[in-house]
């Protein structure tokens, strides 16, 4: 009995946090659901990883908390940008993007595409996006692929399009698996294909990159130090 009433309050708990996402904002761009950093309420976008990549993850992990320094300056970005002093959250992304942090990188880009504290510019947020997305950023991701959607500061293309969001679904996104269903039906069916290989092609890019952003931060690290040496060693 008291096993079944486990199963039934995790399920209970699930339903409600299932209904929680439900609520949370979504903007819709000429009919494509474009994602942006409210969904990401906690400042963990990043755990959003696609499976291929969760055990490069687990190798990058004692490296980030070498890097508490840097994680604590962006949180503090994050608290500036939602309270809206744009300027002083924009030169710390920027600094933070500059050196490679994902998370910054999707953030500044947002901070393009939006406009908040710079004039809207989308090849700049492509910019931006394109180099999170990389890294594995499926906000990104979704984002890169509704600027190809739609044709923002880039020329529009559903076969990448569809890629892109492919890509942020298979990481755990639901906005980019409606944009990505929602675009199926609009397109051709050698075009879906030619997508699908896209996306696989566009892992392999992705899984390069984490595999070489494992090696810089492994490089940044300082070695243990040496054990000290007893008498008569």
């Amino acid at each position: 009995l008291l096993e079944l009433r486990l199963v039934v309050l995790v399920a209970l708990l699930h339903g409600r946090e299932l209904r929680l996402d439900a609520l949370q904002p979504e903007a819709r761009t000429h009919g494509a659901l474009v994602q942006w950093p409210e969904h990401d309420p906690d400042g963990e976008a990043e755990d959003h990883q696609h499976p291929a990549v969760i055990e490069l993850h687990h190798t990058l992990q004692p490296q980030h908390d070498a890097h508490d320094d840097r994680r604590e300056r962006l949180d503090d970005a994050l608290t500036d940008y939602r309270r809206g002093d744009y300027a002083e959250a924009g030169a710390v992304f920027e600094r933070l993007a500059r050196q490679g942090d994902a998370k910054a990188q999707f953030w500044l880009g947002t901070m393009w595409y939006q406009g908040r504290g710079k004039p809207r510019n989308f090849r700049e947020a492509y910019q931006w996006y394109r180099r999170a997305a990389f890294a594995g950023k499926a906000e990104a991701q979704n984002n890169l692929g509704l600027i190809y959607r739609e044709g923002q500061g880039q020329e529009r293309n559903p076969v990448v399009a569809y890629a892109w969001f492919s890509l942020a679904a298979s990481a755990g996104s639901d906005v980019a698996q409606r944009n990505r269903d929602e675009l199926a039906q609009a397109i051709t069916a050698d075009q879906v294909l030619q997508g699908q290989q896209l996306t696989t092609e566009y892992l392999a890019l992705i899984q390069t990159e984490r595999r070489q952003q494992a090696a810089r931060l492994a490089a940044t690290v300082p070695p243990p130090p040496a054990p000290a040496l007893g008498v008569g060693d």
